[in-house]
């Protein structure tokens, strides 16, 4: 059992928009969402990994980048909004493109005493 430093609104925000984003890419309807926590060098990680199709090349260069989108209907925000809520915690966020099997959004936080 691990407790991260966290503010509940702001892991509450990005942990929803990372498993929106992961469930709005299904290449096939009903394919995983993983959800896992661990130990990480003295943190908690915390990652969501989707079986979509991975992140379009343009995504892929600059994941963080405002306004840039593939969804229709989407701003271009949701990415930089989770990186943003990441590092007021104090934590990191890191994107693993698994070229064409899905993408893997990892949040590390530190641990709370």
């Amino acid at each position: 059992e691990w407790f991260a430093r966290a503010d509940a609104g702001m892991l509450h925000q990005l942990l929803f928009n990372l498993l929106r984003n992961a469930l709005e890419s299904e290449v096939r309807p009903g394919s995983p969402v993983r959800v896992t926590v661990a130990e990480s060098e003295g943190g908690v990680l915390v990652e969501v990994a989707d079986e979509g199709g991975g992140l379009p090349p343009e995504v892929a260069a600059a994941p963080f980048t405002p306004y840039l989108t593939t969804k229709t209907g989407g701003t271009g925000l949701g990415l930089l909004i989770c990186q943003e809520l990441a590092e007021r915690m104090g934590g990191r966020l890191e994107l693993t493109d698994r070229k064409g099997q899905g993408v893997t959004a990892r949040v590390t936080l530190a641990r709370a005493p």
